[in-house]
This record gives structure tokens, sequence and C-alpha cells, in this order.
């Protein structure tokens, strides 16, 4: 787990799309004044075959958790949240 490089001096043990890793980046960037705006993308079970790449002795094939998407629209909402929107 990495643990995330900010000023304070508590250190929080932080892993990669948790949410308190984005709420922390977010204050220290508002607390700088750095016109940088982040976007946390939690994404779904997704059409992949990661699980056909390992070995099963399962009696049945595995598969993500329903309902299941196209990576296509992950792709969409990737790309939808990186553009800035006025409100």
């Amino acid at each position: 787990m990495p643990v995330a490089p900010f000023r304070s001096k508590r250190r929080l043990r932080l892993q990669v799309g948790d949410p308190r890793l984005t709420d922390s980046l977010r204050s220290e960037l508002l607390h700088d004044r750095i016109d940088i705006h982040l976007t946390m993308v939690q994404m779904p079970a997704l059409n992949t075959p990661q699980f056909d790449w390992g070995r099963n002795k399962l009696r049945k094939r595995p598969q993500p958790v329903p309902p299941i998407f196209q990576l296509q629209v992950a792709a969409e909402v990737i790309v939808f949240s990186a553009y800035p929107r006025r409100h």
C-alpha cells in the first residue's frame, strides 16, 4: 500500500481508489489555491477477459457480479468526466 505524501504530520495509509485519498488531495489543492479539479470514477463490473486468464478449479466459470457493462460505456464516462462543465 502506498503512503500518501502529504505535508500533514499524520500519515494515512491510503490506496489508489480510496475516497479518503481523493478528499485529502482535494483539500490540499484547495488550501494551496491550485486550480486543479479531481474526479474519482469508481468502475463497475466490466466485460473484460480478466476471468479467462487464470487457472480455474471451480465448478462454474467465474464472472463479475452483475450488472456487467461494456468497456465502451466505461470509456465514455471517463472521457465525460475529464472535461470541465460549468455549473
